[in-house]
């Protein structure tokens, strides 16, 4: 695989119930749809910085439905050091997940540690090349609740095609 290809992927938000769970869906299925079968090889998760063992919200789990895929039985689970160190790459949804996990997670490591981790973190957005945080929709009306799972859905057809890309 080419180095701009990860070998593992999580992505991250807060209570892993509402964006997080339909990135990682949408990524892992989108990579298997790839005529690129490097692609395949990917291993996707998904966490939050908060709660744990909690249901997809009924919002996300219609979006991923209609998409055509499934997270019957998800329970959300909660980031801690030991679980964002053994990915590749930290798709995160908002600009301060990134400063949070450093200063939750990595405060007390040395330099070099933080900036490997620094360096394995991007928003979704910023992976996708496109501008802006995907804000939480978790108490917000269903129609912008769906605009914003349709955001992250672009994002990670963009995200996909350009490893496509990177592998070709």
């Amino acid at each position: 695989m080419s180095n701009k290809i990860p070998k593992s992927v999580t992505t991250v938000c807060v209570g892993n119930v509402c964006r997080s769970p339909v990135a990682e869906v949408l990524l892992r299925e989108y990579t298997k749809r790839s005529k690129n079968s490097a692609l395949h090889k990917i291993n996707f998760d998904s966490a939050g910085l908060f709660g744990g063992k909690l249901e997809l919200s009924d919002i996300s789990d219609e979006f991923v439905k209609e998409k055509g895929f499934n997270l019957t039985g998800f329970r959300s689970k909660m980031t801690t050091r030991r679980y964002l160190t053994q990915f590749d790459q930290i798709l995160v949804m908002e600009r301060w997940h990134k400063e949070y996990i450093l200063k939750h997670y990595f405060c007390d490591t040395t330099k070099r540690k933080r900036r490997k981790i620094e360096g394995k973190m991007k928003t979704l957005s910023e992976a996708a090349g496109i501008d802006g945080d995907i804000i939480d929709p978790f108490t917000i009306e269903a129609e912008k609740f769906r605009k914003i799972l349709n955001t992250i859905d672009y994002s990670c057809q963009k995200i996909v095609s350009q490893w496509e890309k990177a592998c070709s």
